[in-house]
């Protein structure tokens, strides 16, 4: 993989050295042992070969995106939190694999404690994500961290 991105450098390099050149008109090519200075017209078309040749390659690099939440479900708000009138928070700590999937769910802190974390964690557990890509290859994440409130009132929750 560095071996990867040190080739994808190297090429970024001679893209960076060749449009610097062509844009300064320092292109030199051989014609019968005459070295000869490129027009504008063949400096134009030498860069645009160039540059179709290295994203051919796959040298700029590839396709990226950043991870997006596509599916996610409201926590139940367990009911003797509801009947006790208690709201509060919990925040997560949590992995996304290449498909998607959320795993390893974990309570970072609570408030109150112990009294959301099971209907969080199970909430979080059933969200699906678009997996970020670089370069075109999908990637997992670790370390996601998400605060789930719950809050009276707020009608985003399911009853047990």
């Amino acid at each position: 993989e560095s071996r990867t991105f040190e080739v994808q450098n190297q090429h970024l390099l001679l893209f960076r050295h060749v449009a610097s050149s062509l844009a300064q008109g320092s292109i030199w090519v051989s014609q019968g042992g005459n070295a000869q200075t490129m027009d504008a017209k063949a400096r134009m078309k030498f860069g645009t070969l160039v540059l179709a040749a290295l994203l051919a390659g796959g040298c700029l690099g590839g396709y990226n995106r950043p991870m997006q939440l596509i599916y996610d479900v409201g926590p139940k708000y367990p009911p003797t939190a509801k009947a006790d009138k208690i709201e509060g928070q919990v925040t997560l700590k949590y992995d996304i694999s290449v498909d998607g999937v959320v795993h390893n769910v974990a309570v970072v802190q609570a408030d109150p404690p112990g009294v959301f974390d099971q209907a969080a964690k199970d909430a979080v557990a059933q969200w699906r994500y678009k997996a970020p890509i670089l370069d075109g290859v999908s990637q997992s994440v670790t370390g996601v961290v998400s605060t789930v409130k719950f809050v009276l009132g707020a009608g985003a929750y399911t009853d047990y």
